[in-house]
């Protein structure tokens, strides 16, 4: 189990960089446990490392056949930093926002609990809050503030607060060890509470936000298929090209089966107002690459890698940042169409043709 505990946290870390130095603190916990526990801890020890190595040596053999192991290189120690540098959040707004607006109730109903159990710290326990801090300095040292960046604390932080509120409702008020008389209907009050509200909020909450966000990309995945279809459907394919990094004009050209004209799936690098080698790096590529195959497409939308309080009315200004490129499209092509999704404030997509 404990292989494999490893394994899949070698898998995560191959997504997710940021975590990959979080199997072996929870793997030396695990051993300081057994130690304790005067049971054999080396084995299991090297066996969770072993397998956390396994998924990453598989990934760099994948990459060195490829042969494409400098560009990862390169996007790890190069286009990565520069990434951060695109649209920071402050420090200050990271911590406000370190919890979701949906789990903070049932955080401050859990909160008691921990304070007033004398027992509270079992290994269990500080794995599960070792994991939790993980999250958080993957969330600060993105700085992005984005609120999926929040789901690896919190899905930690859920289950650390199931754990204890069960086990609240299933042990009886004698056998509790509190470090302050209280109540002994309290912590049960505050456990039951707390189910109620994360089966409410948490659980219901989000189960409709999901809803609601799938509602909104098929919306913009209808009003740009049936531009896209306009303006050519198939014979598309290696002539559109998305200027685009979250909204959907990828996913849609991917239901469509249409390839671009370039490799560029984002804008951000190229129309940042970050200055960096990385920028200029991408801008030249993007440039050669439109000159030798020029999509008889582009397909803007609003999205924009800057953070919320420096982003543009909008009226396309994140064009102008590389002026060269914005005279090009003047130059060019014009503008075929304007869409806005009912529930967005500002356009969505602007599919621009010679």
């Amino acid at each position: 189990m404990i292989a494999l505990f490893g394994f899949f946290c070698g898998v995560a870390a191959t997504i997710k960089p940021s975590v990959l130095f979080l199997a072996p603190a929870v793997l030396l916990l695990a051993a300081i446990a057994l130690r304790r526990k005067q049971q054999p801890f080396v084995a299991p020890l090297i066996a969770g490392l072993l397998g956390m190595l396994a998924p990453i040596l598989l990934i760099l053999a994948w990459l060195h056949h490829q042969h494409i192991t400098a560009d990862f290189l390169r996007t790890l120690t190069q286009l990565l930093p520069y990434f951060l540098l695109l649209g920071p959040r402050s420090y200050p707004h990271l911590i406000l926002h370190s919890i979701s607006s949906v789990m903070l109730p049932v955080v401050l109903l859990w909160l008691p609990i921990v304070v007033l159990k004398k027992d509270w710290i079992t290994w269990e326990r500080a794995a599960l809050l070792v994991a939790v801090l993980f999250g958080l300095a993957s969330f600060y040292l993105q700085r992005k503030g984005f609120p999926y960046h929040r789901y690896p604390s919190e899905a930690f932080l859920l289950l650390l607060l199931a754990i204890d509120f069960t086990t609240i409702l299933e042990t009886k008020p004698a056998h509790w060890r509190l470090r302050f008389t209280t109540n002994a209907k309290l912590l049960p009050s505050l456990a039951m509470a707390g189910i109620v509200v994360g089966v409410v909020f948490v659980a219901g909450g989000s189960t409709a936000h999901a809803l609601w966000q799938d509602w909104r990309n098929q919306e913009f995945d209808t009003m740009l298929r049936a531009d896209l279809n306009r303006l050519g459907g198939e014979k598309l394919a290696n002539r559109v090209q998305c200027l685009d990094m979250a909204d959907g004009c990828i996913p849609t050209l991917y239901n469509m089966r249409l390839v671009q004209s370039t490799g560029y799936l984002y804008d951000c690098y190229m129309l940042s107002n970050q200055p960096g080698a990385e920028r200029d790096r991408s801008r030249e590529a993007f440039w050669q690459a439109i000159m030798k195959n020029p999509p008889a497409v582009f397909v803007v939308s609003s999205n924009d890698c800057d953070s919320a309080t420096q982003r543009p009315g909008y009226a396309y200004q994140k064009m102008s940042r590389w002026p060269q490129f914005d005279d090009y499209l003047k130059a060019n092509y014009h503008l075929d169409a304007e869409r806005i999704p009912h529930t967005w404030s500002t356009p969505a997509a602007a599919p621009r043709n010679h």
